[in-house]
């Protein structure tokens, strides 16, 4: 039994354990360059969203002795920058809140203690 599901072709398999799924990418171009959009909750994140998010992790995470525990969801801020709050642990201790301003249009990242 095949079915058509958005950009992408699932075959279904019977078993006698139960069924199995199997997902086929699509072969069209145009599709498979579309950006995959993340959920958190029950809210979609854009693709920017995404992006900052991951961008400031990635900041954080890169400085020695820092790691990036809980990454929040971005709130727009102007045309093209977004805040996201970071919950960041140093060293081993205690929790620290962070609030990391990500720039769409050069991606840079600027992190500020909250």
């Amino acid at each position: 039994m095949q079915k058509l599901i958005g950009t992408a072709l699932v075959a279904c398999f019977l078993m006698s354990s139960g069924t199995v799924h199997a997902q086929v990418p699509s072969r069209n171009p145009e599709t498979q360059q579309r950006p995959q959009v993340a959920t958190r909750g029950s809210e979609r994140l854009s693709r920017v969203q995404v992006e900052a998010q991951q961008a400031c992790r990635n900041a954080i995470d890169t400085r020695p002795g820092y790691q990036a525990r809980r990454v929040g969801t971005p709130i727009q801020h102007g045309a093209k920058q977004w805040d996201v709050p970071v919950t960041v642990r140093r060293d081993g201790s205690e929790n620290m809140r962070v609030s990391c301003r990500y720039s769409a249009a050069s991606g840079k990242v600027k992190l500020r203690q909250r």
